[in-house]
């Protein structure tokens, strides 16, 4: 029994040695010394016999010196995977930079960084600006929504928002722009968008966003005079580019140019450029004055002089160039937002229109893959689309009784109300915190692709959980009905954000997480990949670096999958969530252990391989958005009213990036990977399934009583106390109603006790009146409710006069 307590005991001391080595990620050395000094020190110890020491050491000793040392682990694991990696194609996105991905998968342990993000705050500019131009603004689109007072196809419009100060809002000031931060254009577009997204991409356009960033950033200074006459209203820039076959939106060009030497009257010939291009679903084609327009520009002659035969660049081309053709507008959900195709044939422009010279055009180019303007833009806009949705569905319930004073009608919605209300509060806690980290710091692109993969995805699930309250009424078109035009807003973000989903799942994949890899790109260029030739004995430092990587996620996972989260890290005083921020970091731990084995497993060709870097960007975009949540509960105060809002919203994000993990598992990883990633990271099973009935209940509450939670939550949108504003007349009824529920819940109880009788409400109430319920000013109270009711359930109709079949001449 003592010799049993001794082993057990040094036993437990490796272990606990080993755990910390690998937790450090130390070097061979000191695994060396420390299994040294472990078997010496047993063997004092203890005093085993000589053949137990040495079968200890060799049971140490053989696996360490094909691990640790080079002779050995060179042709036994680095040969073997330096063929995957250099087998593999050159990494599309090498330039990702995303502090969340840092911190949460190469750190680790994040939340301290992470909830340093400053908070998003709007200058006093941004404030009377959006209090003052703006609001008049939708002031003006709901004062007469039939007649559509500003369209994007008058060209009259662009001088009106001009006018205003609504174009080029984050121009400079020398050029006449506004300044404003990226929370500042993100807040105009989201007020502005509630109402029309049409006027809502003439002020921010992602793509115009673009072109107006290229010019200033790498236009020549006569270049940039143009962006004055933007401001002014008198230019309107439009980018012909196509989205790249990687998930760019934009990077492809669209058509070719030759260079060209011209001889213009008794002067010197100049170099010009010979274009060919066509595009179609081309943003503000059919109404822009310049087109920059991407293509590949062929200098077979090398007439430009630098020995470069092919390059892709950026052109300048008026709109009213010789040979240039704008087709017919695309008709895209019935936006009155002008989209069309461009077309060319034998254009020619001088060589000086290349935007920023034959010198900076790869830098041009490569700026084109950021897709931050396309995720602050449809994320505000999915943001005003949902807040505007859930408003409106809570209003709705209420009202229309789904959610009344018996109990039975409230289970009926709350599961669809807490949907909505938990993807709302997700989707603006993300966009919210990528806002922070953008403002703060610049282009961050690893955020820029989570966002704009989340945004789609948490808009169309607010919106098809709206159709099971608004019936019929969230696709009747007319003046009145918000929930209508706002529907259309997440397919539109997905159908003009890029390419299909497993190319943007890739994409962002490369983006975020790979990009922060300390070894990836090192190993890639070691094993022969890209520029140069490789270099075997770097490729094999890197093996052993990744080796010790490894042993260090599966040290973390294991840590933290055999506590129950208990050992994982999280946000100090989180006062009722620091469970789930646990577990946060319990799935991000075993999400890193999977991706560090996938990589030793696939090699490189894991960079190609769609369907398993789309799971893994989808598992990264749901953890980042629990971050955010996590950001914004405890940036937010930690009210009690909001706990439950924040919770439903994480435990959602959680339980979409187990199921992925899940698939990607048991469909993309081999066996032996499925067992390692289980049985460390989740040992007793899948710790999220589904939200609980009396949480969605709880997140359901925030929803259908005006409540300072319910502001919160959808705080950015437009409405007022017009009574043309259809969400204005909806709030008045919900409030009116809420007021009367003590009548009504009066009501409810007397018919079933049996002393209310009749088959409708005035049937009921003069019955009630009879019996002495109800004072003939209660009464009136409930009649007027009901008429306001009925008021706001009512749906759009046509004024085109339909002729009755029965009333057609028969066919002679």
């Amino acid at each position: 029994m003592e010799l049993l307590n001794v082993v057990a005991i040094w036993g437990v001391i490796l272990i606990l040695a080993a755990g910390i080595l690998a937790y450090m990620q130390a070097g061979s050395l000191a695994w060396a010394a420390s299994i040294f000094a472990v078997i010496t020190g047993y063997a004092f110890h203890a005093r085993p016999d000589w053949w137990v020491i040495a079968g200890l050491a060799l049971a140490f000793l053989v696996p360490f010196c094909f691990l640790a040392i080079p002779r050995f682990r060179r042709p036994l694991i680095s040969d073997r995977l330096s063929e995957r990696f250099s087998a593999a194609a050159p990494p599309t996105a090498q330039h990702g930079a995303s502090i969340w991905c840092s911190e949460l998968f190469r750190k680790g342990s994040g939340w301290r960084e992470i909830l340093r993000f400053p908070r998003t705050h709007l200058t006093v500019e941004e404030q009377d600006y959006i209090a003052g131009p703006v609001e008049a603004l939708c002031e003006r689109l709901v004062a007469s929504p039939e007649r559509r007072p500003l369209s994007p196809l008058d060209r009259r419009t662009w001088p009106a928002l001009a006018a205003d100060g609504l174009l080029g809002l984050d121009l400079p000031k020398e050029f006449g722009g506004r300044a404003f931060s990226p929370v500042g254009v993100a807040a105009v577009v989201e007020k502005i968008a509630s109402r029309d997204l049409s006027i809502a991409l003439c002020v921010g356009s992602p793509a115009a966003t673009m072109a107006r960033t290229l010019v200033l950033e790498f236009g020549t200074r006569v270049q940039r005079e143009i962006l004055t006459e933007v401001v002014r209203g008198n230019e309107i820039l439009a980018l012909v580019s196509a989205p790249t076959r990687d998930g760019a939106v934009a990077g492809r060009p669209a058509g070719r140019a030759l260079v060209r030497r011209e001889q213009q009257g008794e002067g010197p010939a100049q170099l010009g450029l010979t274009m060919e291009f066509e595009l179609h679903c081309v943003e503000l084609a059919p109404v822009a004055s310049m087109l920059l327009i991407v293509v590949d520009i062929e200098d077979p002659n090398d007439l430009i002089g630098d020995g470069i035969g092919l390059r892709r660049a950026v052109v300048l081309v008026p709109a009213d160039c010789e040979g240039v053709s704008r087709g017919s507008r695309h008709d895209l959900a019935r936006l009155s937002f002008p989209f069309g195709t461009v077309s060319g044939r034998q254009v020619n422009v001088p060589l000086d229109n290349v935007l920023g010279g034959c010198v900076a055009c790869d830098a041009v180019v490569e700026r084109l893959a950021d897709v931050s303007p396309w995720a602050l833009f449809w994320s505000s806009a999915d943001a005003a689309a949902a807040k505007v949705s859930s408003r409106c569905a809570g209003a709705m319930a209420r009202i229309s009784g789904m959610w009344g004073p018996a109990g039975n009608e409230r289970a009926g919605a709350a599961r669809t109300l807490g949907k909505m209300a938990a993807a709302t509060y997700s989707l603006d806690a993300s966009r919210r915190m990528t806002l922070s980290r953008i403002s703060q710091h610049g282009v961050d692109e690893g955020l820029a692709s989570l966002l704009k993969l989340l945004v789609s995805a948490r808009g169309r699930r607010v919106m098809d959980a709206g159709l099971d309250i608004h019936g019929a009424a969230a696709i009747c078109r007319g003046p009145t009905n918000l929930v209508a035009e706002v529907q259309k807003y997440p397919a539109l973000s997905a159908s003009l954000g890029g390419n299909d989903q497993q190319l943007r799942g890739r994409y962002v994949f490369q983006r975020s997480a790979l990009a922060q890899h300390p070894y990836l790109g090192a190993m890639l260029a070691a094993a022969g990949v890209g520029p140069g030739h490789g270099d075997r004995a770097v490729f094999d430092r890197l093996v052993g670096r990744q080796l010790a990587r490894v042993a260090n996620r599966l040290v973390r996972a294991l840590a933290m999958g055999w506590s129950g989260a208990w050992l994982a890290p999280h946000p100090a005083r989180m006062q009722g969530m620091h469970r789930l921020a646990r577990q946060v970091t319990r799935l991000s731990a075993g999400c890193s252990l999977t991706v560090e084995l996938m990589l030793l497993h696939k090699g490189a060709s894991l960079l190609e391989d769609s369907r398993t870097a789309s799971r893994l960007s989808e598992i990264a975009a749901e953890l980042f958005a629990a971050t955010a949540v996590v950001r914004r509960y405890k940036l937010g105060g930690e009210e009690e009213t909001e706990r439950p809002l924040a919770a439903q919203a994480m435990v959602a994000s959680m339980a979409t990036a187990q199921l992925q993990l899940r698939h990607l598992l048991e469909n993309n990883a081999p066996r032996w990977l499925h067992a390692i990633v289980r049985g460390v990271a989740f040992p007793f099973g899948w710790p999220f399934l589904a939200e609980t009935d009396q949480a969605e209940l709880q997140a359901a509450q925030a929803l259908v009583v005006p409540s300072t939670v319910r502001d919160r939550l959808t705080a950015g949108i437009f409405w007022s106390g017009n009574r043309r504003d259809a969400l204005s007349r909806l709030e008045n009824a919900l409030t009116r109603i809420n007021a009367i529920t003590p009548l009504a819940e009066k009501l409810h109880s007397g018919e079933r006790v049996g002393l209310i009788h009749g088959a409708d409400l005035e049937e009921k109430l003069a019955s009630a009146e009879a019996a002495r319920l109800f004072a003939a000013s209660d009464a009136q109270l409930l009649r007027e409710a009901d008429a306001l009711r009925r008021e706001v359930m009512a749906m759009d109709v046509v004024d085109e006069q339909l002729e009755s079949l029965s009333q057609k001449r028969a066919p002679a």
